[in-house]
């Protein structure tokens, strides 16, 4: 078996595209966290190892899974160096997804039963590389949204024997990746959308709320960086922090948290605009805005919710862009993240808002224009 050359010559110069980089920003493109994985090779995988008990199914990158991104930069940085590399996608709930791993005939075996509790919708579906005596593709990956507020935990087995769970921590193998079988990885032919996990397997997979890990407050690298200090001085701001105190605070979070750190410019230029943006002492803008909006109710659905509140925070600031984050809009209107970035994407759409510029490197903040107030 050897690797397919994914990037060779057309005959006139040119380079077709590589299509295991462009599935790679493609699914960065939906906020699904994405890093390079090894992959197979006539001498078993990429890693070198002899005895590699993954093959082509271990990261690529120094710090593994942490070090998933959905920088376009960064995404083409890896693939140009390693182009052939396996496409890795980061599940949880910076995702906005996870995902039920069925492993061949055991797991088919046990996934039976398991939906006698109750319905299992039809959702995204993605072949593996495994294949059953009758060399039939056995083994598929379901991709669920991430339920708000859940607290998921990876598993193996603890369904059913061939059934595991990927989620907040894990990560899985998608396609076009080569599987050490020497069949790619391939999304089902019917190419359904992402549907809601059922109520019943979400209480499979959850870990009860006494026994959650506490949050971590450790390291902090590339695609967390910059959103963790930016709400961190937000809320200093609010807390009547003054725009010295930012600063050295931020400086002294960046040395101790973030792997690598972030240049000093880029961290005095955030602590100007935090507070240029808030008041010391002041209200969260997003938060009274949305405390207007909630007054406003009662309403159909969370796209309601979401219209109204760009209704008070454009009148709040007029003339000037407004920040939509997407986790914090969905908590603060009770609803899923990934939701919220679909409203967002949305009402670009429909030319009710559009996007301007990142305010910080980061794809869930980014400042955007009305250009229509919604009804």
């Amino acid at each position: 078996m050897s690797t397919i050359p994914p990037t060779r010559s057309t005959g006139n110069g040119r380079l077709t595209p590589n299509p295991l980089l462009e599935a790679a920003l493609e699914y960065a493109g939906k906020g699904w966290r994405v890093f390079p994985i090894h992959s197979p090779t006539v001498d078993k995988c990429s890693c070198g190892k002899p005895d590699c008990k993954k093959v082509g199914k271990h990261p690529r990158t120094a710090h593994g899974l942490t070090d998933a991104s959905t920088d376009a930069a960064i995404i083409r940085d890896w693939w140009k160096r390693w182009p052939a590399a396996n496409v890795g996608i980061a599940t949880g709930p910076e995702s906005g997804v996870f995902v039920l791993d069925v492993d061949g005939e055991d797991g088919q075996a046990s996934l039976t039963p398991l939906e006698a509790l109750g319905h299992l919708p039809q959702t995204l579906r993605a072949h593996t590389g495994r294949m059953g005596p009758d060399e039939e593709r056995t083994g598929f990956h379901l991709y669920f949204y991430w339920p708000a507020g859940a607290n998921l935990h990876n598993s193996a087995g603890m369904l059913g024997q061939g059934l595991d769970i990927r989620a907040a921590g894990g990560y899985v193998v998608a396609p076009p990746s080569l599987h050490a079988s020497g069949l790619r990885y391939e999304w089902a032919q019917d190419e359904s959308a992402i549907a809601e996990a059922p109520a019943w397997l979400i209480a499979k997979v959850s870990k009860p709320a006494d026994t959650a890990l506490p949050l971590q407050t450790g390291f902090l690298y590339k695609g967390q960086r910059n959103d963790v200090l930016f709400r961190l001085s937000s809320s200093w701001r609010r807390h009547g922090a003054t725009q010295d105190q930012l600063e050295r605070q931020l400086l002294a979070e960046n040395a101790r948290r973030c792997r690598p750190p972030l240049e000093r410019d880029e961290i005095l230029k955030l602590a100007a605009n935090v507070a240029s943006r808030y008041s010391p002492g002041g209200p969260d803008p997003l938060e009274e805005a949305w405390a207007k909006a909630d007054a406003e109710g009662p309403f159909y659905c969370s796209w309601d919710k979401f219209l109204a509140l760009i209704r008070h925070l454009h009148a709040s600031r007029p003339g000037l862009p407004i920040l939509l984050p997407v986790v914090r809009i969905g908590k603060l209107i009770g609803c899923d993240r990934t939701l919220v970035g679909r409203h967002r994407q949305r009402a670009i759409s429909l030319g009710l808002i559009r996007e301007v510029k990142a305010y910080i490197p980061h794809e869930t903040a980014t400042l955007f224009m009305v250009l229509a107030l919604p009804d």
